[in-house]
């Protein structure tokens, strides 16, 4: 995998979206309130297939205006 460099928006919505596929592809991506990606970050890994848990951290106070889990 390689390292992606990134500094989230200061006092800005974004949303990132986390996806698991079938063949052991695990994607990250984030984008901005218009919907243009930011930047994504994309590895191949066998040990996770699943996942049960959300942790949220940042050190701020964070706002979740909306969370969908499929």
């Amino acid at each position: 995998s390689t390292a992606v460099a990134w500094t989230p928006p200061l006092n800005q919505w974004y949303e990132f979206r986390f996806t698991i596929y079938s063949d052991n592809v695990l994607k990250v991506g984030f984008y901005d309130i218009t919907g243009a990606l930011l930047t994504s970050a994309t590895v191949t890994d066998t040990t996770y297939t699943s996942f049960d848990r959300i942790l949220i951290a940042g050190g701020y106070n964070l706002y979740i205006d909306d969370l969908k889990v499929e």
